[in-house]
């Protein structure tokens, strides 16, 4: 699991890829939408869960607006995070995703949606 700094670092990354990005475009909100999530990250490591419920909320729609443009096909991963075998870059949105809903389960059980 991340800790504060792990998600701070993630932010950092995708975040100097987004300002290289088309306003608008698909990768602009597939990144916007990792920043937003990264974020979130951030917010539930320091207990700020009235942020998480406005990130998560965002991210998603985000994200959900990049798979739509399928814009994780155009998105080539940070040099920090390159490995050896090959991205499944529709895996990758799925289970970004599939985080963001249990995130957001863990925000409605404490009454924050």
């Amino acid at each position: 699991p991340l800790n504060r700094e792990g998600w701070h670092d993630l932010h950092d990354v995708w975040e100097v890829r987004w300002r290289d990005c088309v306003p608008e475009s698909a990768s602009w909100y597939a990144l916007r939408g990792l920043i937003q999530l990264s974020a979130a990250g951030v917010k539930v490591c320091d207990g700020n869960w009235a942020g998480v419920d406005k990130l998560l909320a965002r991210a998603t729609a985000n994200l959900s607006e990049a798979i739509a443009d399928q814009a994780f096909d155009e998105l080539a991963a940070p040099k920090q995070m390159i490995h050896t075998t090959p991205i499944d870059s529709e895996a990758v949105a799925r289970t970004l995703l599939l985080a963001l809903e249990r995130l957001e389960s863990v925000c409605s059980s404490r009454g924050l949606s």
